[in-house]
């Protein structure tokens, strides 16, 4: 009797692990794949163009992500936080793509600031926070900063954390 109540504990015991060794692999993982200027063209205003940053998020799991909010600000020659941006859902190897609300001319002030930071003589940088719920119901937190380098045009992820 007690072996078979040991052999009853063991079988419980490899199936708890088996369950949290797949929530760990096969859960979502939500990062940034890219942050880049892309200029878009306003249809309704009589094609005025303007720049904007372009967000991408990537889910490189296995499981789609759930309820996924996106927050952040810009800083350093500004001080400009993200508005409230709707939650989504982000598909196994699938992507979500947010762009800024405002111009970059309009948000950092006047396109003297762009020169100012291609010039070396100012500086952009991003901080963003991700939270969204796995198939497990799990709730996680990625962390990611970046900061525009101008000798690539281009912004570059300078630290990120996720658990």
């Amino acid at each position: 009797m007690k072996l078979t109540e040991q052999a009853a504990n063991a079988a419980t015991d490899a199936v708890t692990h088996a369950k949290n060794a797949t929530a760990v692999t096969e859960r979502a993982v939500i990062v940034i794949e890219s942050v880049e200027v892309a200029n878009i063209t306003n249809l309704t205003s009589g094609l005025e163009s303007h720049n904007v940053i372009v967000f991408t998020l990537k889910n490189f799991g296995q499981t789609i992500a759930n309820s996924v909010k996106f927050t952040g600000k810009m800083s350093g020659i500004c001080q400009w936080p993200f508005p409230d941006i709707p939650t989504s859902n982000i598909a196994p190897q699938g992507t979500f793509s947010w762009a800024t609300t405002k111009s970059v001319g309009v948000w950092i002030g006047d396109e003297n600031n762009i020169r100012r930071v291609n010039e070396r003589r100012g500086w952009l940088e991003y901080n963003v926070t991700v939270t969204y719920i796995d198939v497990f119901e799990n709730g996680h937190t990625y962390h990611c900063e970046g900061r525009y380098e101008p000798a690539l045009k281009k912004f570059l992820i300078t630290s990120s954390t996720s658990d």
